[in-house]
């Protein structure tokens, strides 16, 4: 897997699961982050990464594979409390 840096201090992002499930999982993932962005009255999540050209196409599905499960997998409040203290 790629790099990972957290500003909430050195390790925290290692328990996210992008990082335990991408950039763990697959060599070619480069990085892989989750992303917010609120206004008044709405607001937009989202998730990116690189991977190496050849691994574009991949990459892209195991993003989207993962935005999607939030729907199945709910964040647990575990999760949720590691994620306010970064």
């Amino acid at each position: 897997g790629g790099n990972s840096f957290s500003a909430g201090g050195p390790g925290k992002g290692m328990y996210s699961r992008l990082y335990r499930q991408v950039l763990n999982r697959y060599y070619w993932a480069e990085s892989c982050e989750a992303f917010t962005s609120f206004q008044n009255e709405g607001g937009l999540l989202g998730i990116s990464g690189s991977a190496i050209g050849s691994k574009a196409g991949d990459v892209t599905k195991v993003l989207a594979e993962h935005l999607m499960r939030l729907a199945i997998d709910e964040v647990t409040d575990e999760e949720l409390d590691r994620a306010k203290n970064m």
